[in-house]
């Protein structure tokens, strides 16, 4: 009987990854396949939301990433975290 390959779960899936502090969000990207303990991640540009560059990323470093089903989703996502960390920019000069 041939054995069924199971789809790894994150292929396909849209991200942000963050910074050592678990909040800064670094890249945004989808991930494109699995390669050993490695994932190749498709990177888009900030400004325009285009292709950039193509990346590996160790298994172990997504642990405290966010994904997303659509870019749809990380979009919107990507703009409450502007939001929420413009207004706290703000709010710090303002204590000033």
């Amino acid at each position: 009987m041939p054995t069924k390959k199971v789809k790894d779960p994150l292929i396909g899936k849209y991200f942000h990854s963050v910074k050592e502090d678990r909040k800064t969000i670094e890249w945004q990207g989808e991930i494109t396949a699995r390669i050993g303990d490695n994932y190749l991640l498709q990177l888009f540009e900030w400004f325009m939301g285009s292709e950039s560059n193509q990346v590996l990323a160790p298994v172990a470093d997504l642990s405290h990433w966010r994904f997303y089903d659509s870019a749809e989703e990380m979009n919107y996502h990507y703009e409450n975290y502007c939001r929420r960390r413009d207004a706290a920019k703000a709010e710090a000069q303002e204590a000033k």
